[in-house]
């Protein structure tokens, strides 16, 4: 199921837009269990099959396209992660939009794995601020641990074996 949504045919009540389908119920009194179950069984198996997972190509593709942009957009990338479902990058912000950034780095990864007709990523995403060097090697290596989960995984060392 999709966080924070309660999906066509949720047995604790719904209604769809417009309220061209209602249900009995709501979260406080909810509907029999019956009510709207060939609604909910659809629903499930079609956000199911919508959830992003990446397989270990994809991974790839995706995770070069993420570093790729990065530094296109003149930022430096140290690190970069590409798991199945979601992504990590640590990379020299400055004064720009990390957020932003981590958008534009996410369509072009979106682009490249051609495969997919829907999204691959989910909305939103966080950024942190690196408070201090102590902070930054924390990220850097839990980024870096990702590979042992089968993450495709980048980091600026290995691009750059002389430094």
């Amino acid at each position: 199921m999709l966080r924070g949504w309660w999906l066509p045919g949720d047995e604790r009540g719904f209604r769809s837009r417009d309220h061209r389908i209602h249900s009995s119920g709501d979260y406080k009194h909810r509907p029999p269990s019956w009510e709207h179950i060939h609604l909910r069984n659809w629903a499930e198996r079609v956000s199911k099959d919508a959830e992003p997972a990446l397989n270990q190509h994809e991974r790839s593709v995706a995770g070069a396209a993420f570093v790729e942009k990065l530094i296109r957009e003149n930022l430096i990338p140290l690190a970069v992660a590409c798991a199945a479902t979601h992504v990590h990058a640590l990379f020299r912000a400055s004064d720009i939009d990390a957020l932003k950034a981590l958008g534009k780095a996410k369509q072009l990864a979106s682009l490249r794995v051609s495969r997919r007709s829907g999204r691959i990523w989910g909305r939103g995403g966080g950024v942190d601020r690196i408070a201090d060097r102590e902070h930054q090697v924390r990220v850097f290596r839990y980024i870096l641990r990702h590979r042992a989960e089968g993450a495709w995984v980048w980091c600026f060392k290995d691009a750059n074996p002389g430094r």
